[in-house]
């Protein structure tokens, strides 16, 4: 997934509650914004890759759950694609 041009990147995720379920909640929403981002940055090939179709079926499974995400992102409240509707 890196390229020449690519800086390298560290990513924490940390949660900071006592529900098991908001935790899951939120770092299953920061997985699937992560999961979004590399397959966006993925180099693409003229025939689907293996990650590709893993990131792609990771993001449907959670895609099928949405509402047990949680789509409030601090780290990311300039995101024009995931802005709240007015």
């Amino acid at each position: 997934m890196e390229s020449e041009n690519s800086k390298d990147k560290e990513y924490t995720v940390s949660v900071r509650t006592n529900d098991i379920h908001e935790a899951i909640a939120t770092t299953g929403s920061a997985f699937y914004s992560l999961m979004e981002e590399a397959l966006q940055l993925h180099d693409h090939e003229a025939e689907e890759c293996e990650f590709e179709e893993f990131a792609r079926d990771v993001l449907g499974v959670l895609g099928r759950h949405s509402d047990q995400l949680i789509y409030e992102r601090p780290w990311e409240a300039r995101d024009e694609n995931y802005a709240d509707d007015e």
